[in-house]
């Protein structure tokens, strides 16, 4: 228990912390080749590889927290319409009939030929 405990702990650090570093580095390198760029006119080669090191870390790591935390963005349009919409294209006429999600697809691509029996209640 100690050790999940342990790692937990050090999970919680490397995806918070290195994701939050990354950021403020990634904005500090940002101001600082925009400021050596176009005030001082002189360009620096390794700002660039920098930022995309620190981007790269951001994402990846960031993603990670998120997934743990079940914090992504999610749109659900079209999982809310998805019962009355199914329904309607497949032509069945009870309101609590499960159609499988690659009727779902087949039906909002254009394809109009339901492969099997409306499913009963």
């Amino acid at each position: 228990m100690a050790v999940k405990k342990a790692f937990g702990f050090v999970r919680d650090c490397v995806e918070k912390y290195i994701p939050s570093i990354a950021l403020a580095a990634l904005f500090i390198i940002f101001c600082y080749q925009v400021f050596m760029r176009y005030v001082l006119r002189q360009p620096q080669a390794w700002a660039g590889e920098v930022e995309q090191s620190c981007f790269l870390w951001l994402v990846l790591l960031g993603a990670c927290y998120a997934q743990r935390m079940k914090a992504h963005v999610t749109f659900t349009l079209l999982a809310s319409l998805r019962p009355r919409l199914s329904l309607r294209l497949s032509g069945c006429d009870h309101a609590t009939a499960p159609i499988a999600p690659q009727y779902q697809l087949q039906k909002l691509s254009g394809c109009v030929l339901l492969q099997g029996e409306c499913p009963s209640p």
